[in-house]
């Protein structure tokens, strides 16, 4: 399995890998998954917590057929061609995944159609020179959970909602408090 985007969040305090939202990327993520403690989840009952969690309705066999099929033509039609880690190299004063993520699906607002991201040294860089349009990403809804943000050169990387940077295990202090700030069940 090569590295994941970032982790997703299950109900029971269960951490996925994400590195590829094909149907056998997601098998191979639920394989590497980290069960909370003491808790079993099965392998259906963990892909269909996966497919729910990511915003696509059904079972895996509709995710499958239909969603993957949904999601590539909706990247097709938003220009998005290469998935890359659009958020390596910005640094700690750069914009990071769970933070964007969050200001994206816990804001209360509906999504931006556009999104600015890039560290604070490039930004005052950027302000020197405003007519340059590498620093701004669209944002492409494919569920309510799930969103693409894609450059003018047609590379892109996805967030979802319950984005998490590492396994529950590495972070339980953090993760302790974040299941309780979003009311998830232990």
């Amino acid at each position: 399995m090569k590295a994941p985007i970032a982790w997703l969040l299950l109900e029971g305090r269960h951490t996925v890998p994400i590195s590829d939202l094909r149907a056998e990327g997601l098998k191979t993520a639920f394989k590497n998954a980290e069960l909370y403690a003491g808790k079993t989840l099965s392998h259906l009952a963990g892909l269909r917590a996966i497919i729910s969690r990511l915003g696509f309705e059904g079972d895996f066999g509709d995710y499958k057929h239909k969603g993957w099929r949904k999601m590539q033509g909706t990247l097709r039609d938003a220009g998005a061609e290469q998935l890359k880690d659009l958020f390596a190299g910005r640094g700690t004063h750069g914009p990071q995944r769970r933070h964007t993520a969050e200001r994206l699906f816990e804001s209360g607002r509906a999504l931006p159609q556009r999104l600015f991201l890039v560290n604070q040294y490039q930004a005052n860089s950027w302000s020197t020179v405003n007519d340059d349009e590498s620093g701004w990403f669209d944002v492409v809804a494919i569920t309510p959970n799930l969103v693409a943000i894609v450059g003018k050169d047609g590379s892109y990387d996805l967030l979802w909602r319950y984005l998490r940077e590492q396994p529950f295990s590495k972070c339980a202090s953090q993760g302790e408090q974040y299941f309780a700030e979003a009311g998830l069940d232990a």
